[in-house]
């Protein structure tokens, strides 16, 4: 029923995640490295555990029903336990749209198959480095849009209106901007700040950012023009940000480009961030051209 990755594959790749990570080359000018000397696991040692929610039913629809029933710490982050129950005559997926989590977006796995007539249990898993990121040690809500398809033919049936599950630790939640670094812009309701840079993630070099949307619309915030030492290259970024929310988020600069330009230290960055309405992908608006440079 589930279709999430095998235990063993999903231990392989958050090892192989860890160790990529591990290194950072280097911090935007005049800002403190991301490294703090706080381990992931000191960071994280409160995401779970003590922390409890209720069961509650999370939404009932067209004969598709979904129930928290638990939650508790994985291999790969915090799982929220859910009983997904099918009385139709069709077999479903269900996936999650978007998941909000203390105000962040983040990322998460959730991918469930229920025939015709039954039920399952699965879980929905937080990303850990996500959560730890933005400073999250205590989950206090964890908002959801689900999306229901049919799963003999892949048509959409219905997305959710946003379910909010609240935990034992949501009465004293504190939301926080994880904006420390340098504001790259700040127009409209919408800001983008980058963070730091860091060498040796999976797909090559990352330049993490914060971006906080204070519009009246939820978007997607990508990139144009983008050149790296004086050289354009392929842009990798795509963060899709609610209304009234926060993401962290990272700018993957490809290794197989790196390489191709002849750049072993990535000194200087140039790009334009262009902003789409996220339910149209119409597009709102394209900034001017934004530089920064990159110290040791």
């Amino acid at each position: 029923m589930k279709r999430k990755n095998k235990p063993g594959i999903a231990a392989v790749l958050a090892a192989a995640t860890a160790v990529a990570l591990t290194g950072c080359s280097g911090m935007f000018t005049d800002f403190r490295p991301f490294r703090d000397g706080t381990t992931s696991s000191e960071k994280s040692s409160h995401t779970a555990g003590e922390i409890t929610v209720e069961e509650a039913l999370l939404f009932e629809r067209e004969g598709v029903r979904i129930t928290a029933t638990d939650m508790e710490k994985g291999l790969l982050g915090t799982e929220l336990h859910l009983l997904v129950e099918n009385d139709t005559e069709k077999n479903i997926g269900v996936q999650c749209d978007t998941v909000v989590v203390n105000g962040y977006m983040m990322d998460h796995i959730f991918s469930c198959t229920v025939a015709a007539g039954k039920k399952a249990n699965d879980s929905l898993t937080l990303n850990q480095d996500g959560l730890d990121a933005a400073g999250i040690t205590a989950i206090g809500e964890i908002a959801i849009r689900f999306k229901v398809f049919d799963r003999d033919t892949y048509d959409s049936l219905f997305v959710t209106d946003e379910v909010a599950v609240r935990t034992s630790s949501y009465d004293t939640m504190e939301i926080q901007a994880a904006d420390d670094g340098k504001e790259l812009y700040n127009a409209d309701g919408l800001r983008i700040v980058a963070k730091y840079v860091e060498d040796n993630t999976l797909s090559g070099t990352a330049v993490t950012m914060f971006i906080e949307n204070k519009t009246a619309g939820d978007i997607i915030v990508q990139c144009d023009d983008l050149s790296v030492n004086g050289f354009m290259m392929m842009p990798v970024f795509s963060s899709r940000v609610n209304k009234g929310c926060m993401a962290i988020d990272d700018l993957i600069l490809l290794s197989s480009e790196l390489e191709t330009n002849n750049i072993d230290k990535v000194t200087s960055v140039e790009l334009k961030f262009k902003i789409v309405e996220a339910d149209t992908y119409r597009t709102l608006h394209t900034s001017d051209a934004v530089q920064f440079a990159v110290g040791d």
